[in-house]
């Protein structure tokens, strides 16, 4: 494909750079590319006298006007590029098969196929992959990471609340709901979350020490249980196997003497000791070495798997992330990134988080999609950048350039803000986050709150506000727009919003 990419004065070094022989470059009598209009590029291509050569001409993508004349005038195609000229590259590697619009810009386009491509490329892996074993219809091991999200104190919730969350978690990507017992939950509460949790249609498990609440939740038709060690184990064994339940196993707690000696051989001994014993009783076995908070042994429990799975690379394994991201305050983002890029390497089946504290709110999301960049970068033995899927939120792959380049030589005014303030006689407005995540403005005339405008963007409701003439001052417009923005932002990021404070 022969492909003219159409630049302005101010950017014609950088395209240049960017396009090398993949294309040729037709600089424009203007300094901000941007600001192309049809008039200027027709007249340009027409003193271009081989214009008509080309399968595609390629203008900035930033150009919000309409080349459709232009186009048909020509006879040839016309589309937008990139936004950024550091993408030119980039998208030009893709030409053949991205099919360029004239009103999405080609790095957008390319984004949306690359993801695309990798959640086909996911679904052909799930299919293809070995197992083994089922849950349900969910295949446990054979490379394939799921995500089990736990429900903290589960029994203690209304059914309401309990059912809203199990979707929530779902709706995130969670492939496995944890019910979490509390300590003095009973039989009946047990039969209630389960029974509740049963009409979710999706694999339940539940972590108690407790064997009577293990044997009524059994009974419920719970998938799986966790964490059973050598005392449990030795009561219930024989029960949960004889239920065909799997069950998580791990090591037991060392118990220390009086001379501060551990009675207890060494963990990851303990724990090949319980995993021999509950398979002898029949049961199907997921291993769980356990991972320790950072400060507490982090190190010496990353190696414990390590140790584990060089003498058993066959039995599956549980990462208990949420053991991390709760206890450090640090964005979890990163964090979950890194334990899923080791559970990967040593050949985890079940990643474990939770969202119990407001930090670690969307670790379920965050997880899943980082399992999935690691399937896929394993896949294509590579690292896990550039494979159509990411974590990256408040950082950028390629900055877009600063201003210096378009403000020299002309003249500045520094920006002071006005010291004083004047009401709007239209009224005023009281901006927040409902709970259903959208952006809500209560105007109120003299504190009587006369409507309420619900939408999903600042630019949504700003425009209705503008629209409904709810505003009359230029300041009062500007302030809206600068709360919207924050709201909007706060919202995207996952975290609350009030009104004149910093996000």
């Amino acid at each position: 494909m022969k492909i003219l990419v159409v630049t302005g004065r101010l950017a014609e070094y950088g395209v240049k750079k960017a396009v090398k022989d993949s294309a040729d470059v037709l600089v424009v009598d203007i300094n901000i590319a941007a600001f192309i209009k049809p008039k200027l590029l027709k007249r340009s291509l027409h003193s271009f006298k081989t214009y008509t050569g080309y399968d595609l001409i390629l203008i900035p993508g930033l150009i919000p006007a309409d080349f459709s004349d232009v186009e048909k005038e020509l006879s040839v195609k016309i589309r937008l590029g990139p936004m950024d000229v550091r993408d030119l590259d980039f998208v030009l590697s893709y030409s053949e098969e991205l099919k360029f619009s004239k009103t999405i810009p080609a790095c957008e386009l390319l984004t949306r196929k690359l993801r695309a491509k990798a959640h086909d490329k996911l679904q052909s892996i799930e299919k293809a992959s070995g197992y083994a074993f089922k849950i349900r219809d969910l295949k446990i091991g054979g490379g394939v990471m799921k995500v089990m999200a736990e429900i903290a104190d589960a029994t203690r919730m209304s059914e309401e609340e309990l059912t809203k969350r199990i979707i929530d978690f779902r709706e995130e990507g969670a492939d496995i709901i944890d019910l979490g017992i509390a300590l003095d939950a009973t039989v009946k509460d047990v039969q209630r979350t389960a029974e509740i949790a049963k009409s979710a249609e999706v694999p339940l498990s539940i972590d108690t020490k407790n064997p009577e609440l293990i044997k009524s939740a059994i009974d419920e038709g719970i998938d799986l249980v966790l964490n059973l060690d050598s005392n449990i184990i030795k009561e219930i064994g024989k029960y949960i196997a004889s239920n065909e339940v799997p069950a998580v196993v791990i090591p037991d707690e060392p118990v220390v003497a009086r001379s501060g000696v551990s009675r207890l051989k060494p963990r990851i001994l303990n724990l090949k000791s319980n995993i021999e014993l509950a398979k002898s009783l029949g049961i199907v076995v997921i291993a769980n070495p356990t991972l320790n908070p950072i400060g507490s042994d982090f190190t010496g429990s990353i190696c414990r798997y390590y140790e584990f799975r060089q003498h058993d690379n066959e039995t599956p394994l549980l990462l208990e992330v949420k053991d991390i991201t709760e206890l450090i305050d640090a964005d979890s983002i990163g964090v979950n990134a890194i334990l899923a890029g080791f559970g990967m390497e040593i050949g985890v089946s079940i990643l474990l988080t939770s969202e119990y504290s407001d930090k670690t709110v969307g670790c379920i999301n965050e997880l899943k999609t980082a399992a999935q960049m690691m399937l896929l970068a394993r896949q294509r033995n590579c690292a896990p950048k550039d494979i159509g899927i990411d974590l990256l939120q408040l950082k950028e792959k390629r900055r877009h350039k600063e201003m210096n380049t378009l403000i020299n030589d002309i003249p500045c005014v520094h920006a002071t803000q006005n010291e004083k303030w004047t009401a709007d006689p239209a009224g005023c407005f009281k901006i927040g986050i409902t709970e259903s995540k959208e952006i809500a403005a209560i105007h109120e005339i003299r504190k009587h709150r006369s409507e309420v405008i619900i939408g999903n963007t600042a630019k949504e409701v700003l425009d209705t506000i503008l629209r409904e003439g709810l505003v009359t001052r230029l300041d009062h417009a500007g302030y809206l727009g600068r709360e919207l923005m924050k709201a909007e932002l706060a919202l995207k990021f996952g975290r609350s919003y009030e009104q004149e404070q910093d996000i």
